[in-house]
């Protein structure tokens, strides 16, 4: 019988490897895409000084999370790494971080999107991978993204949030107990990450709206069964 206090340990274990696999700046080394730098410039070109810095630093947060995604972030052993099957927390000063530990080895993946776009908003990115989706909205007058994040527990990714100045609490859901990062700087969205318990997936949503706001687009989330991409 596995103990609690070898639970414990192999949490703490688990955690510390994660969180030294978040890089520093120095260390980021990405180059994006054409059609990304095309992209963002055309949502630059919308935005004065004071949005375009915004911008700029919801785009940092989106690159690191997919460097970190698929990454080599489960460095423990097989036996602790049983022991604590599911969805690990962690937190290190402002990086909280969401972390799969279970098997999901289905051949398709569930894609969360709203079924109607929010007013002013229009799909800039829609990216898929074998072991997550993000989507992109964009908003048509500042250039403000609104993100779909959401990812199968299949042992390999990670969703680490940095936000700038958030308080984090817990709001419902329905029945689901999610994770609300309330932004208390207007430079940086609001977040809420919960798991969707029919079938095991990690969800957040985040952008310039309230608690409310983003407790109801979450709710409005539709699901399909697609192919996972090679």
């Amino acid at each position: 019988m596995i103990s609690n206090e070898f639970i414990r340990q192999a949490t703490e274990e688990y955690h510390d490897e994660t969180m030294s696999a978040i890089p520093t700046e120095n260390e980021i080394d990405h180059v994006f895409s054409e059609k990304f730098e095309k992209n963002m410039e055309s949502v630059i070109k919308k935005n004065n000084h004071h949005q375009l810095n915004r911008v700029l630093r919801m785009a940092a947060s989106f690159a690191l999370v997919i460097l970190i995604a698929g990454g080599s972030v489960m460095a423990i052993s097989p036996t602790a790494r049983a022991a604590v099957l599911g969805w690990l927390f962690g937190q290190q000063e402002n990086v909280y971080s969401y972390t799969s530990m279970g098997n999901d080895d289905s051949a398709t993946i569930t894609k969360y999107d709203f079924a109607e776009v929010p007013d002013g908003y229009y799909l800039w990115q829609d990216i898929l991978d074998p072991t997550f989706g993000t989507i992109l909205y964009a908003e048509e007058e500042t250039g403000f993204l609104l993100k779909i994040f959401y990812c199968p527990n299949e042992g390999s990714s990670a969703l680490f949030l940095a936000p700038e100045a958030a308080t984090k609490s817990t709001v419902q859901l329905g029945d689901i107990t999610a994770d609300f990062y309330q932004s208390e700087v207007d430079t940086s969205g609001s977040s809420i990450v919960w798991v969707d318990p029919e079938n095991d997936y990690l969800v957040s949503v985040d952008g310039f709206f309230s608690q409310e706001e983003l407790i109801e687009m979450a709710l409005s989330l539709v699901k399909t069964e697609v192919p996972k991409p090679e």
